[in-house]
């Protein structure tokens, strides 16, 4: 009795870190925000509990009896069935769930998209049946441990177990299926010409209009030289002001690639130092609310806080 008493509470914790596997897993998904070492945090013990649950219950079926023969979950019912076909099915689908990502690659970079679309499919079946098995299993678990008695409590368990695993593989699911489908879109803040091409012509007449412009090189002293060459990588492709919850359009508010050229020409140009920080001022310092999601989405990985700082000195 001592190792089905351990296995239902290796059970019990394997639920927990399944829970956090999921949960981690349907962030990834949902946020693109991918981190093969949380990946490996949040997938190692669920795969260490997994195995060492196996092989106990193996010991339980093949040493000690079935385990099931309380008088309150009897014997080779559905419940049982169910726990051991989904337990046999885990294994194999473990294996290709942690090569999910490796296999999606492979499959979108070859174009293979009836595989790709077969590899969502099965994945979406993966938590299914592992959250089917812990569903089913969950109550057995406690009544081993003796923490359930009767028929009535074991019901009540058993319903709000089902709501609560149902819930998190509809949320899986979702994840899964909205990750893995990527749509492409023109950028929202810019009139569109036609398919994913838009005008930008705005970024540089907001430049023109402000004559945020070098001119004659006259450099100041204590030149930040390398924080100048990062800000020059500027390639104006307006993903900052997309991403910018205070850029409307430009109608006043001219975004993070106008304060990057604002510092360059204020470090490059002193004669132009003073007009331009009033220029900055008036079209960007007054309305940037200081969310940084420039600095997250820019390709260049330009620090325009930087930028921000040494303008406001």
């Amino acid at each position: 009795m001592t190792i089905k008493k351990l296995n239902a509470v290796i059970a019990l914790i394997t639920s927990l870190a399944l829970f956090v596997h999921i949960g981690y897993s349907a962030f990834a998904y949902l946020t693109f925000y991918y981190n093969p070492t949380l990946k490996v945090v949040t997938a190692i013990p669920f795969m260490v509990c997994t195995c060492i649950h196996a092989i106990l219950g193996m010991c339980a079926v093949f040493l000690m009896g079935d385990g099931t023969r309380l008088t309150v979950y009897p014997k080779l019912n559905a419940r049982t069935l169910i726990q051991r076909i989904t337990a046999a099915l885990i294994f194999p689908m473990l294996i290709l769930h942690l090569n999910t990502f490796r296999l999606l690659k492979n499959t979108a970079s070859n174009g293979n998209w009836p595989v790709f679309a077969i590899i969502i499919f099965i994945q979406i079946i993966f938590f299914e049946v592992v959250i089917t098995h812990t569903a089913v299993s969950f109550s057995k678990a406690l009544i081993t441990l003796g923490m359930l008695q009767s028929k009535r409590a074991q019901t009540i368990i058993d319903r709000i177990v089902y709501v609560f695993w149902a819930a998190v593989f509809l949320i899986a699911s979702f994840a899964v299926t909205r990750g893995d489908i990527i749509t492409i879109r023109p950028l929202r803040k810019f009139p569109v010409i036609h398919d994913l091409i838009v005008d930008r012509s705005s970024i540089h007449e907001n430049l023109k209009r402000t004559n945020v412009f070098i001119g004659e090189y006259q450099p100041q002293q204590n030149e930040d030289f390398r924080h100048q060459y990062d800000a020059a990588k500027c390639l104006k492709c307006g993903l900052c002001l997309e991403v910018c919850p205070n850029y409307t359009g430009g109608h006043n508010f001219y975004g993070a690639l106008f304060a990057n050229d604002c510092y360059l020409v204020s470090v490059r140009n002193k004669a132009k130092a003073k007009n331009i920080k009033k220029i900055y001022e008036s079209h960007f310092a007054n309305a940037c609310s200081k969310s940084l999601s420039c600095m997250d989405v820019c390709p260049m990985h330009i620090e325009t806080i930087a930028s921000i700082g040494k303008l406001n000195k």
